[in-house]
C-alpha cells in the first residue's frame, strides 16, 4: 500500500505530461493545417490568374493565325506584295 501512494504522484504527473504534450501536438497541426489551407488559396488563386493568362494568350495566337492566313491569301491568291520603305509617303498633318 506504501508503494501505491509513492507511485500515484509519479502517475498523475506522467499523466499530465502526456496530455500536455498532447494538446501540444494537436496546436502544432492546427497551426500546420492553417498554413496549408493559405497555400492551398494562394495556389488556387494563382491556378485562376494563369488560367485566364492561358485564355488571352490562345485568343491572341488565334488572331495571329488569322491574320498570317489573311496575307498568305493576300499575297498567294490576289498577287499583293509589301511595300518597300520606298513607297511609303507621310503626308503632312493639316489639323
Amino acid at each position: 500500500m506504501n508503494s501505491n501512494k509513492r507511485l500515484k504522484p509519479f502517475v498523475t504527473a506522467v499523466c499530465a505530461l502526456l496530455a500536455a504534450l498532447l494538446l501540444f501536438a494537436a496546436l502544432l497541426g492546427e497551426i500546420r493545417l492553417n498554413a496549408l489551407q493559405s497555400q492551398i488559396e494562394a495556389l488556387r488563386r494563382e491556378k485562376t490568374a494563369l488560367e485566364r493568362e492561358e485564355q488571352i494568350l490562345s485568343a491572341r495566337l488565334a488572331g495571329q493565325m488569322n491574320l498570317e492566313e489573311l496575307e498568305q491569301y493576300a499575297e498567294e491568291i490576289l498577287g499583293m506584295q509589301r511595300c518597300r520603305a520606298d513607297q511609303i509617303v507621310t503626308l503632312p498633318d493639316i489639323g
